[in-house]
C-alpha cells in the first residue's frame, strides 16, 4: 500500500512539475475608429452630447490624442416627437492648448429648444462623416423616494471630534426598476 502511495505521489509531483506550453499571438493591430456618443437629457435641463472617436485599447493616452478625438461639424438634432431641435457645437479651451467640444441647445434659436420632461421619449439623430446614427430613449418616471431621514452618533468613534453623526436614510425602490441605493 505504501508503495501505491508513493506512485501516486510520484506521478502527482510530475504533473505539477510538467506542463504543456503553446505560443499565444494576440492581434494588437489598429481598429477602426468609431463615432463615440455621450448623451445625457435629464428632467428640467437641456440636452448635451459629446461626440468623439473611439481609441486603440493600447494607445498611449496624452492631451493631444484626446483633444483631436472630438468630433467636429457633426449635424446632432433632437427630437421630443412635436418638436426637434438641432443642437450647436461649442467649444471651450481648457487651457492655451486644448479645448472640449460639445453640442446643446442653440440660445440664438429657443423657438424648438426644450428641456427634458419625464415619461416623454426622445429621439437623438446625428449625421457625421456622411453617416447618421440614431437613438431613442425615454426619461423614466420619478418613483423612489426617501420614506424617513435622521442622524446618530457614530458608535466606537475614538478620533479628536466625538461629535461625529451619520446620517441614515429609510427609502422606498420599485419593484422591477432595480436596487440603486
Amino acid at each position: 500500500m505504501q508503495h501505491f502511495l508513493r506512485l501516486i505521489v510520484f506521478f502527482i509531483g510530475i504533473s505539477l512539475f510538467t506542463s504543456c506550453e503553446r505560443d499565444i499571438t494576440i492581434n494588437t493591430a489598429d481598429t477602426e475608429q468609431r463615432l463615440v456618443v455621450e448623451a445625457e437629457i435629464e428632467t428640467g435641463k437641456y440636452p448635451i452630447v459629446v461626440l468623439s472617436k473611439s481609441l486603440n485599447y493600447f494607445s498611449k493616452i496624452t492631451p493631444d490624442l484626446l483633444a483631436n478625438s472630438f468630433v467636429r461639424n457633426a449635424n446632432v438634432q433632437i427630437s421630443n416627437g412635436t418638436q426637434t431641435h438641432t443642437l450647436r457645437e461649442f467649444t471651450i479651451p481648457v487651457n492655451a492648448q486644448y479645448s472640449v467640444s460639445f453640442y446643446t441647445v442653440d440660445p440664438t434659436n429657443l423657438a424648438t429648444a426644450f428641456v427634458g420632461e419625464a415619461e416623454k421619449s426622445y429621439t437623438l439623430n446625428i449625421v457625421s462623416e456622411g453617416n447618421t446614427y440614431t437613438a431613442n430613449t425615454t426619461i423614466p418616471k420619478i418613483t423612489r423616494r426617501i420614506d424617513s431621514l435622521w442622524w446618530a452618533d457614530v458608535q466606537g468613534f475614538t478620533g479628536a471630534d466625538t461629535a461625529w453623526k451619520k446620517i441614515i436614510i429609510k427609502a422606498t425602490d420599485q419593484a422591477g426598476l432595480g436596487r440603486l441605493y
